[in-house]
């Protein structure tokens, strides 16, 4: 729905998608295996600077995170992915 490919005149080069407002982002469910297997990884670019949090961490503290990487990830890593980004709107509870 972002990138626009459920439209009639979708064309690849041409960034025509909808806003997608995502709501009670922390009813997420996920598998135990899922939650203590999965980490997010941070790197600060300094000698010993990895950090990393699990996913059952990060439900808690920004489940909002949780479902904006995942659907970064799935963007095409070019210009267009940053208005694309602009477009989903992420409310944590209602």
């Amino acid at each position: 729905l972002l990138k626009g490919k459920n439209k009639v005149n979708y064309t690849p080069n041409i960034d025509n998608g909808d806003i997608v407002q995502v709501v009670n982002v922390s009813k997420l469910k996920f598998t135990p295996e899922k939650k203590e297997q999965k980490f997010y990884y941070h790197f600060s670019g300094y000698p010993g600077g990895m950090k990393a949090t699990s996913l059952e961490k990060m439900l808690q503290t920004h489940p909002e995170r949780v479902l904006q990487n995942a659907v970064r990830q799935m963007l095409p890593g070019n210009k267009t992915r940053a208005k694309m980004m602009q477009r989903l709107i992420i409310i944590k509870e209602k």
